[in-house]
């Protein structure tokens, strides 16, 4: 249902931030071995035209934060941790995270 969702919002052509700037919003809340062949792309995708100068969004599990912040953090404007044991067991939660 969220990854529906979440999809339905990618759609768009573009995700407009309250300050008027243009982001391009990737959501990974996937485990840590699918984030670190991963990893690769994301510091491509930044200079790339597709992305056209835009800044990044992503959304992340919790779970590899430490690594992100460590080896990837430049790669990306802004992030948005989820916690994926979380979502699954709380509906406010899910809730929270679709707004």
């Amino acid at each position: 249902m969220i990854k529906n969702i979440l999809l339905n919002i990618v759609k768009f052509p573009r995700l407009v931030s309250f300050f008027g700037e243009e982001y391009t919003v990737i959501c990974k809340i996937d485990n840590i071995g699918d984030y670190i062949l991963f990893r690769n792309f994301l510091r491509d995708f930044r200079k790339s035209k597709i992305n056209g100068g835009r800044k990044v969004l992503l959304i992340g599990n919790k779970d590899w934060k430490n690594i992100f912040e460590i080896y990837d953090s430049e790669s990306v404007d802004k992030i948005f941790w989820v916690n994926t044991g979380y979502l699954q067991r709380s509906r406010i939660y899910r809730i929270f995270v679709l707004f």
